[in-house]
């Protein structure tokens, strides 16, 4: 088990496999994770705890834009890191994610995305445009700091 001083990741997927893998993958690293279907009470009560560094977003989630602008809705501060994850291309404007990623995941691409997003943090909690160093990972681009 993580230590509570190590980033806390939430992972909302409807997909048990993915979720078993992403949890697995994130306790690997040493990170705090909570794991959510899609079911609507427990995304809420998931959502309403503070302090996570980073949300890995299914692009089947229910909901997803209303999900998507409850998150960057946060404080700056405690604005986390937004991967989504998606079976399909995904259009989205730039502001509403940091990375995302295509399933099925590539473990490096899943270490080099961890990685990037949960030492990051800018201090204006803006959305940066960095590589994450895999063809199959695509960033979006964000806000000019």
């Amino acid at each position: 088990m993580a230590p509570l001083t190590q980033p806390h990741v939430l992972v909302l997927d409807p997909d048990p496999s993915s979720r078993v893998l992403l949890t697995a993958v994130f306790d690997q690293r040493g990170l705090r994770v909570t794991a959510c279907g899609a079911e609507r009470e427990a995304v809420d009560d998931c959502l309403r705890r503070d302090g996570y560094a980073l949300v890995v977003l299914s692009s089947d989630m229910p909901a997803l834009a209303s999900l998507l602008r409850r998150l960057n809705a946060a404080p700056a501060a405690r604005r986390p890191k937004i991967i989504i994850a998606t079976a399909s291309e995904v259009a989205l404007p730039p502001q509403h994610a940091d990375l995302v990623l295509t399933k099925p995941f590539h473990l490096d691409e899943l270490h080099t995305a961890i990685a990037d997003c949960c030492s990051l943090g800018s201090a204006d909690g803006s959305r940066r445009d960095t590589a994450a160093g895999s063809a199959n990972a695509s960033r979006t681009q964000g806000t000019e700091p």
